[in-house]
């Protein structure tokens, strides 16, 4: 379903949660049909602030909490945040990348790190990567281990494509999988290295642009 702050359904936004539905069960292979996400759509930064408990940065327009969704109202992102333009498309993608966490924790049992997978993934499987500039190369995701931020967004999901293209999309749903419980960059590298046969390194996802 979807919720506003009022209580009131939105029927566009009712059709772009359904067709993310329908597309993230199909890639992560779940078949969620009950107890299903919710899609609080807010206001106004100050709802944000609410409910974070802290003042927010203007580039924090999404997030999720498990089943939970949410995300500020388009018509408000001139006033309320740093994206000044928003397509519907793009909102469409932000709605869909935000359902892809909820997903994700499903498969993995629990958030994962690092964090350039557990956002990478939810850029790449909602499309974001098709209104991004592809990097020359990387030199920045991997710093994202532990926690993430702005920067993340810029490489994390270019990473993740090569990664689907090159090994498969069940590689990639492996790797999700073997991250539970993943607490340190070395356990990480280790693992990782195990599937894919090389370690993490801008070197190396260089090497498959």
């Amino acid at each position: 379903m979807i919720y506003r702050i009022q209580g009131e359904i939105d029927e566009k936004l009712q059709r772009i949660f359904d067709a993310a539905l329908n597309e993230l069960n199909e890639f992560y292979g779940i078949n969620w049909i009950h107890n299903l996400p919710r899609l609080i759509v807010l206001d106004n930064r100050k709802m944000i602030d609410a409910l974070f408990g802290r003042k927010t940065e203007g580039w924090v327009i999404g997030w999720s909490e498990g089943r939970n969704i949410f995300v500020l109202d388009k018509g408000k992102f001139s006033e309320e945040s740093d994206h000044t333009r928003y397509t519907d498309e793009e909102y469409a993608m932000l709605i869909k990348h935000e359902m892809s966490h909820s997903f994700c924790l499903i498969l993995a049992k629990g958030e994962i790190k690092p964090k350039w997978l557990w956002e990478g993934i939810a850029i790449y499987t909602s499309g974001q990567n098709t209104v991004r500039a592809k990097p020359i190369r990387f030199e920045r995701f991997l710093e994202y281990f532990d926690e993430g931020g702005k920067d993340v967004y810029g490489e994390a999901g270019f990473a993740v494509e090569l990664l689907v293209l090159k090994y498969g999309k069940q590689k990639m749903l492996d790797l999700i999988k073997a991250c539970s419980g993943v607490e340190t960059k070395n356990g990480f590298s280790s693992m990782f290295k195990d599937m894919f046969g090389f370690e993490p390194s801008y070197k190396e996802f260089d090497r498959l642009l």
